[in-house]
């Protein structure tokens, strides 16, 4: 998340965007994220991870797109909390971001 935010270098414009595939897309289940034994040291000083991640996502979902084959085996059918569960987003994710952090 961290790397995510420095790579746009303050340019909340800059496509950036998150495939979280395996246990990452823990990321999606706000169970996970607002647990508040993760923190984040960041170089805006240490934040929880749900800080982080609302930061990096800024309104806009489509910077995370999780990955939907991982998903549906963690957690089935029920739908994220946070990013994109759209197996047709893979592909525009993956040919039309500038950069692409996958994890």
């Amino acid at each position: 998340m961290t790397l995510a935010r420095s790579l746009r270098g303050g340019d909340p414009s800059a496509n950036v965007t998150l495939f979280p595939t395996l246990d990452g897309v823990a990321l999606g289940d706000s169970k996970v994220v607002s647990s508040r034994r993760f923190k984040c040291n960041t170089p805006w000083g240490e934040i929880t991870l749900q800080e982080n991640l609302d930061a990096f996502i800024s309104g806009n979902p489509n910077n995370m797109v999780i990955c939907p084959l991982c998903w549906t085996e963690r957690y089935g059918d029920q739908p994220p909390d946070y990013g994109v569960l759209d197996s047709s987003a893979v592909g525009a994710l993956l040919l039309n971001a500038e950069k692409v952090i996958d994890f």
